[in-house]
């Protein structure tokens, strides 16, 4: 086949195709083909079919973009293959297949057909067609010409490629040139007199053709009146011309406003249109219309000093008062002919100053350029003009010239004379705190004392009535002068009615009456659990000693007497006593059995000695009277189930010794299941014997129990608890850093001791130990000795142990003893410590930029712990605490000396020690409720940095130094009852012991409550 036939054929076919396919498709027209549509379904299918939907892929397109369209059947849903289809209105519509396009923007219908449109979609789909893409974009205006203020509308206009035109966009306006108008949405208001376009375009637009709109702006109405000078600045005594305009608002400027007239301040003088002043300064010229009011912009005339003709010695910056640091520039203050000041005049360096220490020269070049004032003080400058010639007139007096001035930095001077720095009173509350505050540059503005204003006097001084409380009363004072410098300091004094006072080679004034109280509770004299391998109450001890007594000695030197004078029977003898067995290792281990009650004055004690045994040699002479009596030996045996025994151990105190005296009372022992063999004796004396050997056995080991029960375990018990005196010395190392220890002495003496009647499980023994903790003194610093509660305070109050007899085991320490201990640290030298970068173990340093530190601490008074301001915090108070320190701070040496005085937050509490395991007593350091500093000598380079040298002090190290505090307390031992002094058969080291469990301060004492270890 050729190729023109090919085409032919390919033409054809294509034809046919496109014929057949308008047939048979939708027509936007409406028309008919003459040959029945399939729909592309089969007939039997299409026959079936009564209504169908209309679905579009988008309801909304731009002009000459195909929608496709799609038909569904119904009933059945059915799709149609080649679907039919109308719109309306169809000017403009085109349809090829299932795809439909609108070449003009509007609102259609469009809805499927079937059965050559005998159906039709009563539910046609809406299609919206916008504008395509602006080709073009018009501008118009409402009016083409406008004065400069008023404006105009704006109307854009856009037109697609199919001549679809909108209105409706986000359209930018412009003007061009920008200077003759302003575009605010679509307005335009004008600006500058002249002509231009305005054009409308849109940001998403392709290069759409432009069509501008002519603007022409005209000059608005008179709005203000504008000055200018020639010269702008003239000399005192010379003159500018002044030339004057209207214009309206944009700075047009209108030509017919009428005549204007020059106005000027009384300092100037006008003469029609020219101005001149003999006055220095800037003064506003203005010009004025001769009727109506309009804006007036003034021209700003300066108008400079002539020549000095005299002048003065002054600062540049113009101050009443100097501190330390600040600089001065010195310069000369002249007058001219008409008076003006002629300033800043330089003048010769350097100045002669006096007095010359307090004042440094700040130099570039080497030529002095200012002064810097190093110290407090008044100081005259003199100075000359520099070689330059000032005035014409020859009597100018342009010599020498002297300046005072006053460096005044530090607020005024406060010295508490009564009562001293770190005074410790006693007897009376009310206390005079006596003064002076004194300011030898400045006038006094104001004082202070705890926040209240205090009247002071001409000369100074003040007086104050001050109720003290007790433990650490702080002064802390405020001064202020006349130019608002403040000085602050703080005082301390300790109060209170009761102190302890010793000597280092008489203690005996240090000594506190139940400094440590302890209490034994039931469960420590008797559990009722008897371990003899690891005794824990006295009951078990008791268990211990009589059942290692050698009763075969004890009764072998006890013969048991046997004596009969009555009746026909004589008998006169005795037996002695041999092998004796007592024990049963099936009962209690083979220990006799015993349990401890308390008693009034001591304890009770009832027991039994299982399974007694013994042999018997009977020694006598006997006989039928009035026969002489005849010798006899007789051997015998004894048994028993058990021996019964009951007594009263009472125990009294000697307060002047503190020793313990035991006494046994009311002693019953009673054989049970007695049983007696005579080796071959019968008759009446078998018989005699049998009845009488019972009764005498019996009071013989009640006589041999009453003294080993008074000796061997009355006194024993009795010295165990004397064992609970603490009487030895502890070596303290330093609380931070490295240093000597420190030697505490601690001396005690039981002084009380108070038996509670045993109820159900309430009863025990409560001892007093009169105890002190005393130190070599190593402070040069005078007190009163060591402080106490005193009920802090309170009338009739006392302090008193009274433990809450329901723990097992209690030692309470009275809030004297623990201030004690606090003071024997201070007085032995422990707080006097030097600490550098080390001590302060994982604190770092250089996070505050701080190096090469060392701080010497000198307390003046030693810590004391105050129960009596409320709460459930007890607090730590120290007063007066020197501290000197040296470092770097940021490369800058600091040598700073500064009193601190402090009150902390702290709970006593049971803590672990680190090594030991051991619970503890200690601090728990709950954060500083104030802590209150005063500055009272720094180097002059530190100066500026004292406030982040304070911040070091309140953060790290003195809250580390509380934390040493608290580890202190930690190392004072427990009392203890050391059982294994009572027998050698309690392996070494077995004590009754207390496990703290809980830790709390009530009423003069600090309640260590627990269970046994």
């Amino acid at each position: 086949m050729t190729d023109f036939r090919k085409w032919l054929h390919h033409t054809l076919v294509t034809g046919l195709i496109v014929a057949t396919s308008l047939a048979c498709s939708g027509d936007p027209n409406g028309s008919k083909s003459s040959a029945a549509k399939t729909y592309g379904l089969p007939a039997g299918v299409l026959k079936t079919l009564t209504s169908v939907n209309t679905s579009l892929s988008v309801n909304e397109t731009e002009a000459g973009a195909p929608v496709t369209v799609a038909c569904v059947g119904q009933p059945g849903d059915v799709v149609i293959p080649e679907p039919g289809f109308e719109a309306a209105p169809n000017e403009g519509v085109t349809s090829v297949g299932d795809k439909l396009t609108a070449t003009q923007a509007g609102s259609y219908e469009v809805a499927c057909t079937l059965h050559d449109g005998q159906v039709k979609d009563e539910s046609p789909e809406a299609l919206e067609v916008r504008p395509g893409p602006a080709i073009k974009i018009t501008a118009t205006l409402d009016t083409g010409k406008i004065a400069s203020g008023a404006f105009a509308t704006v109307t854009c206009t856009g037109e697609d490629a199919l001549g679809n035109t909108f209105t409706d966009a986000d359209w930018k306006v412009s003007v061009s040139p920008s200077d003759i108008g302003d575009a605010d949405g679509l307005k335009v208001t004008g600006n500058k007199v002249g002509t231009g376009e305005v054009t409308c375009e849109l940001s998403d637009a392709a290069e759409p053709a432009l069509v501008p709109a002519s603007i022409e702006v005209t000059v608005g109405a008179a709005a203000k009146t504008i000055a200018t000078l020639e010269p702008t600045e003239f000399v005192a005594g010379g003159s500018a011309k002044v030339s004057c305009i209207v214009t309206d608002e944009a700075g047009n400027e209108v030509s017919d406003a009428g005549p204007l007239t020059v106005n000027a301040p009384a300092d100037v003088q006008v003469t029609d249109m020219t101005v001149s002043s003999t006055i220095s300064g800037k003064h506003d010229i203005t010009c004025k219309p001769a009727s109506g009011s309009l804006q007036e912009e003034p021209a700003t005339l300066k108008v400079t000093p002539d020549v000095a003709l005299s002048w003065e010695l002054s600062t540049k910056k113009d101050k009443k008062v100097y501190n330390e640091g600040n600089v001065v520039v010195l310069v000369g203050l002249g007058k001219d002919q008409y008076g003006n000041d002629v300033k800043l005049m330089p003048i010769q360096p350097p100045a002669v100053y006096t007095p010359t220490e307090g004042i440094k020269e700040n130099q570039a070049d080497g030529i002095t350029k200012s002064y810097t004032f190093k110290t407090d003080g008044v100081y005259e400058f003199t100075a000359s003009l520099s070689e330059q010639e000032y005035g014409k007139d020859k009597s100018a007096k342009l010599g020498p010239k002297s300046l005072t001035l006053k460096c005044d930095t530090h607020g005024p001077l406060v010295l508490i004379s009564s009562p001293k720095r770190a005074a410790s009173l006693k007897d009376d509350k009310q206390v005079k705190v006596k003064g002076t505050v004194v300011d030898e540059l400045s006038g006094f503005k104001s004082f202070t004392v705890n926040d209240k204003e205090i009247t002071v006097g001409a000369d100074g001084s003040f007086e104050i009535d001050r109720e003290s409380v007790w433990g650490m009363n702080t002064l802390k004072w405020t001064a202020t002068d006349e130019w608002d410098n403040v000085s602050e300091g703080v005082q301390t004094y300790y109060f209170s009615t009761k102190w302890f006072k010793g000597t280092d080679d008489d203690v005996s004034g240090y000594v506190i009456p139940t400094g440590i109280g302890i209490w034994l509770s039931q469960q420590v004299i008797d559990s009722g659990n008897h371990d003899h391998k690891n005794p824990k109450d006295l009951a078990t001890i008791a268990e211990v000693i009589l059942g290692t007594l050698d009763f075969d000695q004890l009764l072998a030197a006890a013969a048991v007497p046997l004596k009969s004078t009555t009746g026909p029977l004589f008998f006169d003898g005795k037996a002695l006593v041999k092998n004796v067995k007592m024990g049963d290792k099936a009962k209690n281990n083979g220990f006799p059995e015993f349990s401890l009650t308390v008693i009034d004055g001591g304890m009770n004690l009832i027991g039994k000695i299982n399974k007694f045994s013994a042999d018997l040699a009977i020694e006598a002479k006997w006989g039928l009277k009035p026969f002489p009596p005849a010798p006899l030996n007789q051997k015998a045996t004894v048994s028993a189930k058990a021996i019964e025994i009951t007594f009263d151990l009472l125990m009294k105190l000697d307060p002047k010794t503190g020793k313990i005296k035991a006494e046994t009372k009311n002693v019953d022992v009673n054989f049970k299941n007695l049983k007696i063999t005579l080796n071959g004796l019968v008759g009446a004396v078998a018989n005699w014997l049998l009845s009488a050997l019972g009764p005498a056995l019996e009071a013989t080991m009640e006589q041999v129990l009453k003294a080993v029960l008074q000796t061997a375990l009355g006194d024993q018990l009795g010295a165990a608890l004397e064992g609970l005196a603490l009487n030895q010395e502890l070596e303290l190392p330093p609380f931070i850093g490295e240093g000597e220890p420190t030697t505490l002495k601690i001396a005690s003496a039981i002084g009380k001791m108070e038996f509670k009647p045993t109820k159900a499980q309430a009863g025990g023994m409560i001892v007093g130990l009169n105890a002190s903790m005393t130190s070599d003194t190593k402070i040069k610093h005078d007190n009163q000795g060591s402080i106490g509660r005193a009920g802090c305070l309170e009338p009739g109050a006392k302090d008193i142990f009274n433990p809450g007899l329901k723990f097992p085991l209690e030692a309470g320490l009275a809030d004297d003893f623990l201030n004690q201990l606090l003071f024997a640290l201070w007085n032995g030298g422990a707080l006097n410590l030097s600490i550098g970068e080390s001590a302060l173990g994982d604190v770092d340093l250089s996070s505050f930029g701080v190096s090469k530190l060392n701080v010497d601490l000198d307390f003046h008074l030693p810590p004391v712990i105050n129960p009596c301001l409320g709460g459930d915090d007890l607090k730590v108070q120290i007063g007066d605490l020197l501290i000197h320190a040296k470092l770097e701070l940021g490369g800058t040496p600091i040598d700073i000396y500064l009193y601190a005085a402090m009150q902390a937050a702290a709970k006593l509490d049971a803590v672990k020690n680190p090594k030991s395991g051991e619970t503890e007593l200690g601090f728990e350091l709950k954060g500083i409720d104030f802590l209150e500093l005063q500055i009272t000598q720094i180097n002059e380079e530190a100066k500026g940095l004292k406030d982040v040298f304070i911040t070091l002090i309140k953060t790290v190290m003195l809250p580390q130094l509380v934390d040493g505090l608290g580890a202190g307390l930690g190392s004072f031992p427990l009392p203890a009852i050391d059982l294994s002094t009572l027998s050698p058969s309690i392996p070494k080291g077995t004590a009754i012991e207390l496990a703290i469990q809980k830790i709390e301060n009530l009423q003069g004492y600090t309640y260590l409550r627990g269970a046994l270890k």
